[in-house]
């Protein structure tokens, strides 16, 4: 008998959903979610808040970092980065208990463009993490990795055997 775990892709968005999907699936539902928070403009200095769904400092910081931006952690705990000529400063906002996204010198379209890129790394930073741990979990309990296969909407599949003892 084989367990088949799909880390990310559609079955993420069924799952979020409250949907069996009969795997562990893990992936982004930003764009259901974000459609219910309202981006606000700003005059000073052309600031859009965006408040985010993003619950994990340390995963904005790490998803900056690999989109190539000097992600860095102030002493008020901010991450604070650039993106082409757009200052980015995160902020954990307690009263939502998620993090505000503030965009410097930027539009809506351009902060917005931004975010699009900012939630796509953020949901590849969780499905590494899961998929790191997911393996390591597996490997503890002995399992063995029969197959491990990448999908076109770049969902892992990895399939154990469980008839090992």
């Amino acid at each position: 008998m084989s367990v088949v775990v799909v880390i990310g892709g559609a079955s993420a968005l069924l799952g979020a959903a409250g949907v069996s999907v009969g795997s562990i699936a893990v992936g982004t539902v930003a764009e259901a979610l974000l459609s219910k928070l309202e981006t606000k403009t700003s005059d000073v200095n052309n600031t859009v808040i965006y408040p985010s769904i993003f619950r994990k400092m340390n995963i904005v910081k790490t998803a900056l970092s690999n989109l190539a931006v000097d992600a860095r952690v102030n002493s008020n705990n901010h991450v604070l980065g650039q993106i082409d000529e757009v200052k980015v400063e995160c902020v954990f906002n307690s009263n939502r208990k998620a993090i505000d996204m503030f965009f410097i010198g930027a539009t809506e379209s351009k902060a917005q463009n931004i975010v699009t890129k900012i939630e796509e790394e953020y949901g590849n930073v969780i499905q590494e993490l899961v998929y790191k741990k997911l393996k390591s979990d597996a490997t503890n309990k002995g399992l063995t990795l029969e197959s491990e296969q990448l999908t076109e909407d770049k969902s892992i599949v990895l399939t154990y055997n469980i008839n090992q003892f």
